[in-house]
Order: C-alpha cells, then structure tokens, then sequence
C-alpha cells in the first residue's frame, strides 16, 4: 500500500511540475517593446560647457545636481522656485535656509557677479 502512495504522490508531482511549465504556445506581441533608454536619453539635461566649468570652480557640483537631490537641492527644483538672476546670485552668497528647510544650510560663496550671471541664465533655464 505505500508504493501504491508513493506512486500516486510521484505522479501527482510530475503532473503539477509539468502543468507549472511555460507553455510554447506563445502568442507573438505586435507592438514593439517601448525603449526604456529612449526616454532616459530625453530627459538628460546637458550642462553647457562654460556653466559646468563655472560650476566646478564655484564648487556648485559638490552639492547640487542638475535634477537629482544631492546635498542641495537639484538645479531644476532651484529654477521652480526663484524669480530671476539678481535672486539666484544673492541665494548663492547669502542662502536663505527657509527657502529649502529639508536640505542641509548651505554655505554662501563668494561668487562673482559675471559667473553669478552665467550660472544664474541657466538655471533659469531650465524652468518647466
């Protein structure tokens, strides 16, 4: 009687295992698979050459990011939430924290008011 079992407890496995399986009856998908690197690509803001030079030497890239959090807020938030050039050097050398209470203080940066203009006109730029 425990072959017998033993038998029907086999059988029953492979049957259950083999009705698991993936079946080759597929059916073919007309619709081509969306390029998930497409969209990435889309998105990527390019930083022009003189603002990032000017970024690296102001030491902007330390703690901001284009459109990531970082220590500071990204670029593209900055750009949301100011209202032109004159208000982004003076935020770069006196930071108002209550602007941004979930970031760190920033330090104010004694920045130049023709970097301040080129670093300003671009993140302006990216206002959506």
């Amino acid at each position: 009687m425990k072959t017998y079992k033993n038998t029907l407890l086999v059988i029953s496995a492979v049957v259950t295992l083999a009705s698991c399986g993936g079946s080759d009856n597929k059916t073919e998908n007309t619709t081509p698979p969306a390029n998930p690197l497409k969209s990435l690509v889309a998105d990527v803001i390019e930083v022009p050459a003189d603002v990032n030079a000017l970024l690296e030497k102001n030491t902007c890239l330390t703690c901001h990011k284009v459109d990531e959090k970082l220590v500071g807020p990204p670029y593209t938030t900055v750009a949301k939430n100011v209202s032109g050039v004159e208000e982004i050097i003076g935020l770069i050398r006196e930071p108002k924290p209550e602007h941004y209470p979930d970031y760190p203080e920033m330090a104010g940066i004694n920045i130049s008011d023709e970097d301040g203009k080129v670093i300003a006109e671009w993140i302006l730029s990216l206002k959506k």
